[in-house]
């Protein structure tokens, strides 16, 4: 028979959410299964606006009692006015924790565009589609497929956005020269 999960292991798995773990790895790190932590996490019915939900400003011994309270049933209402916290201010923390997060971007041949993208929480869609280049072929030329190679006007676009250096962008790869379109 499988073990209840408390309202202290729902908490946890609340925090690591906010600790931007996946949530395949909050299963793994507490032994339990994806369908269950994805259960726990959409039972806060986090429905936020579709803009993106960046975090939260609540204190973290808040935000525990925040999550402890709504799994020992208390509506928004009561743990807004028992808190003395705005209800938008739950309705965001829930939306931040059930949101899928981004995952980081890695590239070992341009790794300054993966760095820029990271430290300010651009997904792969984003920063192509703000570059004016198909995600799916920034993807590829970031994962460095010969069929896709960085081209100067890619590489231009890059840099009007983020402001890195073309130098920069292509690294040890700028030695060689880049490719023409």
């Amino acid at each position: 028979m499988a073990k209840q999960t408390t309202v202290k292991d729902k908490v946890q798995i609340c925090l690591d959410r906010m600790d931007n773990l996946s949530i395949r790895e909050i299963a793994k790190k507490r032994g339990m299964t994806f369908q269950n932590v994805h259960l726990i996490l959409s039972s806060l019915n986090g429905k936020g606006s579709k803009k993106e939900v960046h975090g939260t400003e609540l204190d973290r011994d808040l935000c525990k009692k925040i999550f402890s309270m709504h799994y020992e049933g208390y509506s928004h209402k009561d743990i807004s006015s028992t808190l003395d916290v705005d209800t938008k201010e739950i309705t965001n923390l829930f939306a931040f924790v059930t949101t899928r997060k981004s995952r980081k971007l890695e590239s070992a041949l341009y790794p300054a565009i993966a760095k820029w993208a990271n430290e300010r929480d651009y997904s792969l869609s984003r920063l192509g589609n703000e570059c004016g280049i198909a995600p799916y072929r920034l993807g590829r030329i970031l994962a460095g497929n010969s069929n896709f190679p960085m081209t100067k006007t890619a590489a231009e676009k890059i840099s009007n956005l983020t402001g890195i250096p073309l130098k920069e962008i292509y690294g040890e790869l700028y030695k060689q020269g880049a490719s023409d379109d």
